[in-house]
């Protein structure tokens, strides 16, 4: 009789052991879901993440380039200015040297000579920086 209660309790023991072992079958398998839901939803994150730091560095690559090229069309100019003046100044120094070296020893129409040179050459000069 002993036997029979037990037993007779072991029927609705093991029916709620049954029932038990499916609810973790079915959490398992939410959470399966729930980690593959998860891992889904970080692909699309990076994805999008990816594409926008893909678009963000070339945007960031045409505007470097737009930089440096604007920055080149600066300095051409100025490097040409740079070599003009260096070219003046060789003239200019040119013009002083002739004048030093001629006027030593030079009469007062000599020097009157060469000041209407150096005044030829310096309109010369100024006609053609213009």
């Amino acid at each position: 009789q002993i036997k029979q209660a037990l037993q007779e309790k072991l029927g609705p023991l093991q029916t709620t052991q049954a029932h038990i072992h499916d609810a973790r079958k079915q959490l398992e398998q939410c959470g399966n879901e729930i980690t593959a839901q998860g891992t889904h939803m970080e692909k699309v994150i990076n994805g999008s993440f990816d594409e926008m730091i893909h678009v963000l560095e070339r945007r960031r690559h045409e505007l470097l380039t737009t930089v440096r090229q604007r920055v080149e069309e600066k300095l051409s100019p100025l490097s040409n200015q740079e070599k003009d003046l260096e070219v003046y100044t060789a003239q200019i120094q040119s013009l002083v040297d002739f004048v030093c070296h001629n006027i030593e020893n030079a009469s007062e129409e000599e020097i009157v000579s060469i000041h209407k040179q150096l005044q030829y050459k310096i309109e010369e000069e100024m006609k053609s920086c213009n």
